[in-house]
């Protein structure tokens, strides 16, 4: 089997990578331009498997040009209630996407807390939570000590994915 990524060092890559790890399989990497030719290929039928993020194939599972066979968080997406997460298979296999919110590092307290506060509330709107769950996302806002937290136990977690692969960005 073949599978398709985005380009080396993405995190469909890289999820791909921890997957084929848990399972215990190996498959051949076609890493793409980005992630339009990656799910070109997979709608085309030139690749067998994506792990990518729901917001950009969920689309295309509900129209049916790719078939969702599960999520890669550790809950069920509400936009996908009937689709299995691979952790309910693959006991505690978790890959979440993710972005984050940056701020210099000398920006003072009160800012980054001001900041955080509106992203809160904007992120917790009814209209913006259901059209993230209409395309598969899920709002997920966090203190700025929680997200500093979050993105350190990320950065472990995938630096040891790279390492043990031995995946270079070339």
């Amino acid at each position: 089997m073949n599978y398709g990524s985005g380009g080396n060092g993405t995190s469909g890559h890289l999820s791909t990578v921890m997957f084929m790890k848990a399972i215990g399989v190996t498959m051949t990497h076609i890493p793409y331009l980005g992630t339009a030719d990656e799910m070109a290929a997979m709608a085309g039928g030139h690749i067998d498997l994506v792990i990518d993020s729901m917001t950009t194939i969920w689309p295309l599972a509900k129209s049916g040009e790719v078939r969702a066979l599960a999520v890669t968080t550790p809950q069920r997406a509400a936009a996908a209630p009937d689709l299995p997460t691979i952790g309910e298979t693959v006991p505690g296999f978790a890959a979440v996407g993710w972005q984050g919110l940056f701020a210099p590092a000398k920006t003072p307290r009160p800012i980054v807390e001001q900041i955080a506060a509106e992203v809160k509330r904007i992120f917790l709107q009814p209209e913006l939570v259901k059209a993230l769950q209409d395309v598969g996302g899920e709002p997920l806002p966090m203190s700025p000590d929680e997200f500093g937290r979050f993105a350190q136990d990320e950065r472990v977690k995938w630096g040891a994915v790279v390492k043990e692969a031995g995946i270079r960005i070339e």
